[in-house]
């Protein structure tokens, strides 16, 4: 494996929404690291230093807190809470890894292809968008690519008939990831034009009624 980027943390006695919001006043990221059955460190970080390392988008990362060796830890990125304006880090999840054993963890679900029945009409919607998978860190994907070019109208692509090496589903394979719906733009047509034609009947009754009343009235 590559030499992995190392991100540098201190380690932090405070918790609390009163002491995240005095380091986030500091420019320093509050985060927390976990591995396994083992106790959660709890950390802070500089903006600069996150900040370099999210740029650098990699999977899996190594991070460091005091002087030793012993301290500097494999991991990733478990959850990034972000602020929802400025959308910077205001939180860090690290889920700390062993090399050779499997984990679990999300990856997103990307479709590519235009589908068959697409191409007639049809609508494609995607009904599963990420997926909780089980493998060996360093064979962890950027995300599942999946191939619609086949799917016909009313047809769909179970989890089940998907298979990448190295990699287990912990998401129920029964879950649909995408189907092809048949149009409803000539169903919308045909009411329309209904409601069009009921409307022409009544004004032509209407005009008839009105043409006896006034012949009722010479």
């Amino acid at each position: 494996m590559a030499e992995l980027i190392k991100l540098k943390a201190e380690l932090r006695e405070e918790t609390g929404k009163g002491a995240a919001k005095r380091m986030r006043r500091s420019s320093k990221i509050p985060g927390i690291f976990y591995k396994g059955g083992e106790d959660a460190i709890w950390l802070q970080f500089h903006n600069k230093d996150v900040d370099n390392v999210l740029a650098k988008k990699p999977r899996l990362f190594s991070v460091a807190w005091g002087e030793g060796e012993d301290e500097s830890q494999e991991c990733m990125f478990r959850e990034i809470q972000r602020h929802p304006v400025s959308q910077k880090p205001v939180h860090l999840d690290l889920m700390g890894i062993t090399r050779g054993v499997k984990i679990e963890t999300t990856v997103p679900v990307t479709l590519v292809g235009s589908p068959e029945g697409v191409l007639v009409g049809g609508i494609l919607q995607q009904t599963l968008t990420d997926v909780e998978i089980r493998c060996l860190p360093s064979e962890i994907p950027d995300e599942i690519v999946v191939d619609v070019s086949h799917v016909g109208i009313q047809e769909s692509i179970h989890l089940n008939e998907l298979s990448f090496e190295g990699i287990e589903w912990v998401t129920s394979t029964e879950r649909t990831v995408a189907v092809v719906q048949p149009p409803r733009v000539v169903e919308e047509d045909i009411e329309e034009e209904e409601e069009l034609l009921e409307g022409e009947e009544g004004e032509g009754v209407e005009g008839e009624e009105e043409a006896a009343s006034e012949e009722g009235g010479e």
